[in-house]
């Protein structure tokens, strides 16, 4: 087994080697579980794990010395998935079952937890209820009950109640309230056809992706990703299709294929201008989201010109939308695009830059504090790279205050705080780690 994921991992089918790092979080493993898997021999793997990750990394059938099961809901055609976006092992559409298997199935692992792994376990139980809202086909009745509301009226109250969740760092109780709300769309569907519906769930699946990353979840996000986009595109509506098409531009850069990631944002934002203009509120916002998160994905990329485009390009709709909003919950504006700025020089290691705009960043013009948290962590990023130790510790403290969970529950501040406690010096560095065991990061 270990061969077989090394051997996909490298081979010349994709652009460039994906990193164990990458197929970690694909699987919702550690990059040493990976590395471990890696070097045990095949011959001690029975063939039903080994089916598993065939499946699980979406390897060409081709490319296998030993036959897949023939089950329609195991496998993925590429015309499940949406036109610009065929991110390879990452997006399977069907992935929600065999995650559930992942999930459920903890013999295969627990004789190697790690605390970081007891960590996972619980960011697990939190999902358990969202993995069974994806893993039936989408349009299933799987989810309906009968004590569900079908009012349209209601359960657009609820997914607002969702997004506002998100918005404002309250992800866990957020991630508790979506099986419910997805369980009412599924029963809205069941009297009716409306369009209305349709674009209801492409929002909820929209927060759900997000929802997953910040668990950590990559692979369960690109199946919220995907479900969105088939609820956009049923809908008809350009705005919501270029909305769920920002959930997916997230998953692709965090599956790592920011290059992808980077090219369907900018052909989406393109595509919307010429679907229905750019006349309003929220086509702007939507418009110039879409462009941010391009620009991000550019940076991780390292193409320098791309990214400052794409914001360039962002500044005009935010100069033309004229104030900063949320409309359709996109937090977009002038402010936001600044934000963005400082999130692109830290990515491209310009973090002199990264501060000096941080700066000139208003926090008070910033309404969701989700934003504000992500600002102040780009800015501990930046003085981190700079060696400003006590400026990046106060301001990964600032970032807590406004949404205590980015800090608190994510595995990349996690790092973040446990690099900065590696690079600064006597007696800052206890300062650090007390810190770390405080909020739940300490190695």
């Amino acid at each position: 087994m270990g061969h077989m994921i090394a051997g996909f991992r490298t081979h010349p089918y994709h652009d460039t080697p994906i990193t164990q790092a990458a197929v970690a979080g694909w699987a919702h493993l550690t990059q040493a579980q990976i590395s471990r898997l890696e070097r045990q021999p095949t011959d001690r793997q029975p063939i039903d794990r080994l089916i598993f990750w065939a499946q699980l990394l979406h390897i060409p059938p081709a490319l296998l010395w030993f036959t897949l099961p023939n089950n329609p809901q195991a496998s993925t055609s590429e015309h499940d998935i949406p036109a610009g976006a065929r991110p390879g092992p990452i997006f399977p559409t069907r992935l929600a079952a065999r995650l559930d298997r992942l999930y459920v199935d903890k013999g295969t692992t627990s004789d190697h937890l790690t605390a970081e792994d007891n960590d996972t376990m619980r960011r697990r139980t939190v999902l358990a209820g969202l993995i069974g809202a994806l893993s039936s086909p989408y349009g299933s009745l799987a989810q309906a009950s009968p004590s569900e509301t079908t009012d349209l009226d209601q359960i657009e109250a609820q997914v607002a109640k969702v997004r506002r969740g998100y918005q404002h760092g309250r992800y866990e109780n957020a991630l508790r309230q979506l099986p419910t709300v997805l369980a009412a769309l599924a029963g809205a569907q069941a009297e009716s056809r409306e369009p209305r519906i349709a674009e209801l769930a492409a929002q909820a699946y929209q927060v759900a992706s997000g929802l997953c990353l910040k668990s950590d979840d990559v692979a369960l996000s690109a199946v919220a990703a995907d479900r969105s986009m088939a609820a956009a595109e049923n809908s008809g509506e350009p705005l919501v299709i270029a909305s769920s098409v920002r959930a997916v531009v997230h998953s692709l850069l965090a599956g790592g294929h920011p290059a992808r990631a980077a090219n369907l944002a900018a052909v989406a934002a393109d595509r919307l201008a010429a679907d229905a203009g750019l006349n309003s509120k929220p086509a702007l916002s939507v418009h110039g989201a879409l462009l941010l998160r391009g620009a991000v994905a550019a940076a991780h990329a390292e193409d320098r010109d791309l990214a400052g485009a794409l914001l360039d390009e962002a500044a005009a709709s935010a100069a033309h939308l004229g104030h900063d909003g949320n409309a359709c919950w996109t937090a977009f504006g002038p402010t936001n695009v600044l934000v963005h700025r400082v999130a692109v020089a830290v990515e491209l290691g310009d973090a002199g830059t990264a501060v000096d705009l941080a700066e000139t960043v208003n926090l008070k013009a910033i309404a969701v504090p989700e934003r504000q948290a992500m600002l102040m962590l780009d800015t501990a990023r930046a003085l981190t790279q700079w060696g400003k130790c006590q400026r990046a510790l106060d301001a990964i403290r600032t970032a807590e205050a406004f949404a205590p969970e980015e800090v608190r529950s994510r595995r990349s501040v996690h790092q973040l705080i446990n690099e900065l406690g590696r690079r600064c010096p006597d007696p800052l560095r206890r300062q650090v780690q007390d810190y770390a065991r405080a909020v739940g990061a300490a190695a």
